[in-house]
């Protein structure tokens, strides 16, 4: 089966993104009741970005797993890690390789972080360990058989949280004339074989949907898009570097009118740099309490 490969830097520079994008729904568990997050596994976890998230918002856990088959992704959760935490008076410790702990001013420890290299089929075994289980910006990639498995596996009282769900909707300010037609031939791209299977693609926020619903859990979805303008260098390096996960894959995709493909590359990247290209991303945050 097909790797999903994400380059460190790309991952790096969509993190400030979906640290502004993600909505309330996790925080408002937490405050319900703290104990809901007192172990997190994160499933496709690559460097820690979700993590860093929860500290960002003060979510405190006692042990946290993260779980990536990507070693190049978790060789660099310490370095990244360490110096964001430092920004909050946090120190991050390193036992091994693979285990950490969190210390600060205030408390002797915040809590435990072990990474591990591992398959998501083989993780699913472990997910009633944990209070909350997470996935980050993946659920597109997984497969029906893989969604319908974790559904099957998991325990009563666990709570599920998919964060980051691209919706399949792409959308510029100024428009192109081909924007439809090559977001559309993105979102069939992505209906391919990926590490769990056949990716379900924009198809898995109904899906997922619907397995709550067969189990009667609450469900409870928010809008967590990524709105991107393109005023600052910051913005347009962001901007160039997402243009290119669509143009890549497609680059090589049969059924695509490649020249339509490079006049609609040209029109987007002009627009860039004249600094005139206001960007929508649809995505969802999903969380479950079984």
């Amino acid at each position: 089966m097909q790797a999903n490969k994400f380059t460190t830097t790309w991952i790096n520079l969509r993190e400030s993104y979906d640290m502004l994008s993600r909505s309330n729904l996790l925080q408002n568990l937490y405050k319900n009741n703290k104990m809901n997050l007192k172990k997190v596994i994160d499933l496709g976890g690559g460097n820690g970005s979700f993590l860093r998230w929860c500290h960002y918002k003060n979510i405190i856990y006692d042990d946290f797993l993260i779980v990536d088959n990507d070693e190049a992704l978790l060789k660099s959760f310490y370095p990244r890690t360490k110096s964001y935490l430092s920004t909050m008076s946090l120190s991050l410790v390193k036992d091994n390789m693979m285990s950490y702990r969190i210390q600060s001013l205030k408390k002797n420890k915040d809590g435990f972080i072990t990474l591990k290299k591992q398959d998501l089929y083989k993780s699913i075994d472990i997910i009633n360990d944990y209070n909350l289980v997470s996935f980050s910006a993946v659920s597109d990639l997984l497969s029906k058989k893989f969604i319908k498995c974790l559904f099957d596996k998991i325990d009563k009282g666990t709570n599920l949280y998919f964060s980051i769900c691209f919706d399949g909707r792409v959308k510029w300010k100024n428009k192109n004339k081909h924007d439809k037609y090559i977001v559309s031939m993105f979102n069939q791209h992505q209906k391919q074989e990926k590490t769990t299977g056949v990716a379900l693609g924009l198809n898995s926020i109904n899906f997922i949907k619907s397995l709550s619903k067969k189990n009667d859990y609450k469900i409870y979805i928010a809008d967590s898009s990524w709105s991107v303008d393109s005023y600052d260098n910051d913005s347009r390096i962001f901007q160039k570097a997402y243009l290119s996960t669509i143009y890549k894959p497609l680059k090589k995709f049969e059924l695509i009118d490649q020249d339509i493909l490079e006049d609609w590359l040209r029109s987007k990247q002009i627009d860039i740099e004249s600094k005139n290209s206001n960007l929508v991303v649809g995505h969802k945050d999903i969380l479950i309490e079984t």
